[in-house]
């Protein structure tokens, strides 16, 4: 098990492209002035010990050196003991719609990355409790079983996408049945399920899947995003804004917040309904809800012990610097040796008899 000490230090490894950057354009500027000096050829028998390949080889060292003293910086662990840990708690499966209606901007930046952001504020809420993610379209499979490593969740949470389901829909009865499996079989400890969707292009019975739930214990809660009025669905290309989504005729076609059906397999499953906003998707209502189930305790096997592994990363690191400071502009002594320039005869000025 891999775990980032310092996940927020990340994007600092795109500072690995500044010493490339700034060796080409100093790679750039070399070329030009020998240019003007003359050309390749007789440069090369002018300075015959010139290296042009140590160079290269010095920001590459440089730049591998760069790099891993910036995943020192991160610090990535690796678990190295497991153990049984006592949790007392409830059992949280979240169910998100990755339809490509979730790409409607309604909610900003959209309303799937809107749910994610919300599933990240809620892993700081969860204290003891297990959670699990099952994600759904037009078929649902389960993403993250139930867990109280809310690391390992948080990674889950950030692969998710439009793309992890090719067939399309809201096969929302399907979730609630693919979510209801991954509960364990202990009596007596709180289940429940939180749907996350616009409900709409609903496809199969719901509310016969969510009232099969609450008949084994399981409250079944609906959260909807988007606006009833409709949204557009936009498409990207290399992160930029084609157009939206049409139909056959082409038509822009509208996605609309199915509140109604959200409601209903809410009642269903004992649990409620919350409309998600930008300043608050709902998750904090749901979580009041949750608060009234039965807790109970559960052990479990987890990593209690990591090592850190920044020693390593940063020794490595240490060691390409050392070897790029070796390595100087001159080509070795045996290269050199290649070329001998012709001896120059020296020029005799006395003077000649005449």
């Amino acid at each position: 098990m891999w775990e980032l000490q310092y996940k927020i230090a990340l994007w600092a490894l795109l500072l690995g492209i500044i010493p490339a950057g700034i060796f080409l354009l100093m790679w750039r500027s070399r070329n030009r002035q020998m240019k003007r000096i003359g050309n390749a050829a007789l440069l090369d028998k002018l300075m015959p010990s010139r290296s042009s390949a140590k160079p290269v080889v010095r920001i590459v060292l440089f730049s591998i050196a760069f790099l891993l003293l910036l995943v020192a910086l991160i610090n990535p662990m690796i678990g190295t003991k497991k153990g049984k840990v006592a949790t007392t708690g409830i059992d949280v499966v979240i169910a998100l719609d990755i339809s490509n209606s979730m790409l409607a901007e309604d909610l900003k930046p959209s309303r799937l990355s809107a749910a994610k952001n919300a599933l990240r504020a809620l892993m700081n809420r969860m204290g003891e409790n297990r959670i699990g993610i099952v994600v759904f379209a037009g078929t649902a499979f389960t993403q993250l079983p139930l867990t109280s490593d809310y690391n390992a969740a948080e990674v889950f949470i950030d692969d998710i996408s439009t793309n992890d389901i090719a067939r399309q829909g809201t096969a929302i009865g399907a979730a609630i049945d693919r979510a209801s499996g991954v509960f364990s079989k202990l009596e007596g400890r709180g289940k429940a399920i939180i749907i996350i969707s616009d409900g709409e292009n609903h496809e199969d019975d719901a509310e016969a899947a969510a009232r099969k739930a609450a008949e084994d214990g399981i409250i079944v809660n609906t959260i909807g995003l988007g606006s009833p009025k409709g949204s557009p669905i936009p498409i990207y290309k290399n992160g930029i804004n084609v157009g939206f989504k049409t139909d056959r005729q082409g038509n822009t076609v509208m996605t609309k917040l199915n509140e109604q059906m959200l409601q209903q397999i809410a009642a269903a499953g004992n649990g409620i309904y919350v409309h998600g906003t930008d300043g608050d998707v709902g998750i904090n209502t749901i979580l009041g809800e949750l608060g009234r189930l039965k807790k109970q305790e559960l052990s479990e096997v987890q990593f209690t012990s990591f090592e850190s592994l920044y020693p390593w990363f940063a020794l490595a690191g240490l060691l390409f610097l050392f070897f790029e400071s070796l390595i100087g502009d001159r080509k070795y002594s045996w290269i050199g040796r290649s070329y001998k320039p012709a001896p120059v005869k020296p020029v005799s000025h006395e003077k000649q008899p005449e």
